[in-house]
């Protein structure tokens, strides 16, 4: 990225990190406010990813298409409702997952609130519950917000 800003002190453009330093070399060393401007350069690395790799099911319709579009890959179905503070805290580390992985997984939300239908269907009592199917037809089932036993049980099924 490289992108150069020149900045104020104390003031940030853009929200990246850059200053203005005044400084002179005399006598073979830099010593500040005497007269000269150096631009300092950052490359910013982004850390997370911004984009979601999880796709939200809107009805049991969309399941069925998102299921068949699947093919081969080990399909994730995350049950989760948006007050469960178990399924807020492996959400991230599921997403995570989804973005390593993507390749070879596809990661499905479904929000008991909004498709009861669906959580019937799978018979999902509590949350998260994560359902893993591959072909369409279900490999293993768990609940509860443990990301070790999730990535271990993807690892298995991929």
């Amino acid at each position: 990225m490289g992108r150069r800003y020149y900045e104020n002190c104390g003031e940030k453009l853009d929200n990246y990190c850059s200053k203005q330093a005044q400084l002179e070399e005399d006598g073979g060393g830099f010593y500040p406010n005497r007269g000269h401007t150096i631009m300092l350069t950052f490359n910013i690395i982004p850390t997370k990813t911004s984009k979601k790799m999880s796709i939200h099911i809107k009805d049991s319709e969309d399941l069925k298409t998102r299921l068949s579009e699947a093919g081969e890959k080990l399909v994730v179905i995350d049950f989760m409702a948006t007050w469960c503070g178990p399924c807020k805290m492996i959400g991230p580390k599921l997403e995570e997952m989804a973005a390593e992985m993507a390749d070879s997984i596809v990661v499905l939300k479904v929000d008991v609130d909004e498709c009861e239908d669906i959580a019937a269907e799978y018979d999902v009592n509590s949350m998260p519950t994560f359902v893993f199917l591959k072909q369409g037809k279900k490999v293993e089932e768990f609940s509860g917000a443990n990301a070790e036993k999730l990535r271990v049980t993807i690892l298995k099924h991929k």
